[in-house]
């Protein structure tokens, strides 16, 4: 909107009878002035917020985007890795280097240890890790998450959210984060391992879009940035 009031102050210079007339003039359009004036920051607003939500839905599309290319791409080296492995059986004892995919999420693990159990892969990083460097985006809103070993945490929360690091993880073991919410107030949580050798318990995702990926070194250095 275009403020079309105009004011002709009065000035020191003008006779009695001119400056009154003047100053009368001016504070009679002050109330136009004033509804102009609001009426246009109001517009300048209202842009401001769609343009906004614009952003925001750009980058949800480059997000999904995203999300389905890596979903495409896991399927197609899951599929490649799944030749000639057979679906868990719970209870079935399994010798170290086993393939198996399973029933759960339809991805390939390869059992870490001997024995038997009745978790699903999927959920049991201590005895089956992933069978392909692939890591899985998991999209997160949650405010507290625990990952697993070979997931992508993807955080999408309005608030802050702290991830969890993998319990009992082992030499070789992998997983990453990606900031993908626009906040600065992340946090992992380091579950009781070290992080670059360091022992400081958590660790704030101070930058939005930050991607990292970490991998298990040992006790003494514990996750490592790759």
């Amino acid at each position: 909107m275009t403020i079309t009031t105009v004011f002709d102050p009065p000035l020191p210079t003008d006779s009695a009878a001119t400056f009154n007339s003047k100053a009368f003039d001016t504070i009679s359009k002050l109330n136009d002035w004033t509804d102009e004036a609001n009426s246009t920051a109001d517009d300048v607003n209202d842009d401001a917020t769609a343009a906004a939500a614009s952003q925001a839905d750009a980058l949800a599309s480059k997000l999904a985007a995203a999300a389905s290319e890596s979903s495409a791409a896991s399927s197609a080296i899951d599929a490649a890795t799944s030749a000639g492995a057979i679906a868990w059986v719970s209870g079935t004892t399994y010798a170290i280097g086993d393939k198996r995919w399973s029933p759960a999420n339809l991805r390939t693990y390869r059992r870490r240890t001997v024995g038997a159990g009745t978790t699903d892969p999927s959920l049991d990083p201590t005895n089956w890790a992933p069978a392909t460097d692939d890591l899985q985006l998991t999209p997160s809103t949650a405010s507290s998450t625990n990952a697993l070993i070979g997931q992508r945490v993807a955080l999408r929360g309005a608030l802050a959210q702290v991830v969890y690091s993998p319990a009992s993880p082992q030499a070789g073991d992998r997983w990453a984060i990606k900031v993908a919410n626009g906040r600065t107030d992340g946090t992992i949580n380091w579950n009781g391992s070290k992080h670059e050798g360091l022992s400081d318990a958590t660790s704030t995702l101070e930058r939005p879009g930050l991607s990292a990926e970490f991998v298990y070194i040992d006790a003494t250095y514990g996750w490592g940035i790759i």
